[in-house]
C-alpha cells in the first residue's frame, strides 16, 4: 500500500467524520464500520498517524449507534419534527440528521432560555413563542400566531429543518403544529394526517378543543391546497416571538 493510498484513506475519513448532516444513520453506521475496518488495517503499518484517527471513528459509532433516529416529514420544501423538550443528547442528534431551527413553546418560568442556550451550544436559530400551560390561545394572540406561521412558512420554502416541542410534545405542541398546518393550506382531515405522520402521541392527545383552535388559521381554498405548495395568509407585525 502507497503513500498515495494512505492520503485517500485519511481524506475519506476525515469527510466521513466532519460530514455535519447524517440523512440515512444505518447507512452512515455502514459505511463508519468499512473505515473501521481500513483503519485497522493501516494501524499495523503506520500505528502513530492512524490511531488517533481510528479512535475518532470508533467514537463518532459509538455516538450514532446511540442516537435517536429523527423522524422528519417534508413540509414545503422543508422538513417538520414535533416532540417533547430535548435533551442535550437530543439537541445532538437533530444537528446531526439536519435540524437547523429549535422552535420552543415554553414560559420563560419554565426554562425556555436555558434551551435557547442549548440550541446556541450546536448552533440551531433558536424561536421562542412561549405558550402560558395547554389551553387555547385567546383570539387577541391570533395575530402573532399568524405572523409566527408567515416567518415558519417561509423558512420552509428555504429548505429549512425545524424541530417543535413543548414540555411533553403533545398539548402546546400539536396544538401550535396544527394550527401551522392549517395556515399552509391543509384542510382538517389533511392536517390530522400530516401530524399522525409526525407523531402519533401528539396527534392521538391533543385533544378536539385544541385542534379546533388551529382550524381559525385554516385557508378558505383548503380543500385544493396541499402541503408541498401551501399559500401567503394575510398577517401582521408582532413583537411575541424571539430568534436567536
Amino acid at each position: 500500500m502507497s503513500e498515495k493510498d494512505i492520503d485517500i484513506f485519511f481524506e475519506q475519513a476525515e469527510s466521513w467524520l466532519n460530514k455535519a448532516t447524517v440523512s440515512d444513520i444505518d447507512s452512515t453506521i455502514a459505511e463508519g464500520v468499512k473505515l473501521t475496518e481500513r483503519a485497522e488495517n493501516w494501524r499495523q503499518i503506520e500505528p502513530q498517524s492512524v490511531g488517533p484517527l481510528f479512535g475518532r471513528i470508533k467514537g463518532r459509532l459509538a455516538l450514532l449507534r446511540t442516537m435517536e433516529p429523527i423522524p422528519w416529514q417534508p413540509v414545503l420544501g422543508g422538513q417538520l419534527c414535533v416532540g417533547h423538550r430535548p435533551s442535550k443528547k437530543k439537541t445532538e442528534a437533530l444537528k446531526i440528521q439536519g435540524a437547523t431551527h429549535l422552535l420552543t413553546l415554553l414560559t420563560d418560568s419554565e426554562g425556555a432560555k436555558s434551551v435557547e442556550k442549548l440550541a446556541l451550544s450546536h448552533e440551531l436559530t433558536w424561536l421562542w413563542f412561549p405558550m402560558e400551560g395547554g389551553d387555547p390561545l385567546p383570539a387577541a394572540r391570533d395575530n402573532e400566531a399568524r405572523q409566527l406561521f408567515s416567518e415558519m412558512k417561509a423558512l420552509l420554502e428555504q429548505g429549512e429543518s425545524i424541530y417543535i416541542h413543548c414540555s411533553a410534545g403533545i398539548h402546546r405542541t400539536g396544538m401550535l403544529t396544527n394550527g401551522l398546518l392549517r395556515y399552509l393550506g391543509n384542510s382538517q382531515t389533511e392536517a390530522e394526517e400530516l401530524l399522525t405522520a409526525l407523531r402519533q402521541e401528539t396527534s392521538q392527545g391533543v385533544g378536539d378543543h385544541r385542534k379546533a383552535w388551529g382550524d381559525r388559521f385554516g385557508q378558505p381554498w383548503h380543500s385544493s391546497a396541499k402541503t408541498n405548495r401551501g399559500e401567503q395568509s394575510p398577517c401582521t407585525d408582532g413583537d411575541f416571538w424571539q430568534e436567536q
